[in-house]
């Protein structure tokens, strides 16, 4: 039987509001068959783009998993307000 993985719900509604379960970069690595057409969609914007480039544990998790380290808005939230959300 495969373990379920349970996630609070606080972790999974981003510090800007967004809900992680519906995001495609977080579901990634609960389902990685869409992911292929991420990959085609940012290959037009940057060079070499991965499968293994999507995966994101949501912005309240650490840094070295979540989607982007330049999130303006995580960094001004969670790291200089020490906010919960930024609304």
């Amino acid at each position: 039987m495969s373990k379920i993985k349970t996630v609070s719900f606080k972790k999974i509604i981003s510090v800007c509001g967004l809900d992680c379960t519906q995001c495609k970069i977080y579901l990634a690595s609960y389902n990685p068959g869409p992911v292929n057409k991420l990959v085609r969609t940012f290959n037009i914007m940057w060079d070499n783009v991965k499968l293994g480039d999507f995966h994101c544990s949501t912005c309240r998790g650490e840094i070295a998993d979540c989607w982007t380290k330049e999130c303006w808005i995580r960094n001004c939230c969670v790291n200089d307000k020490k906010l919960e959300f930024c609304y």
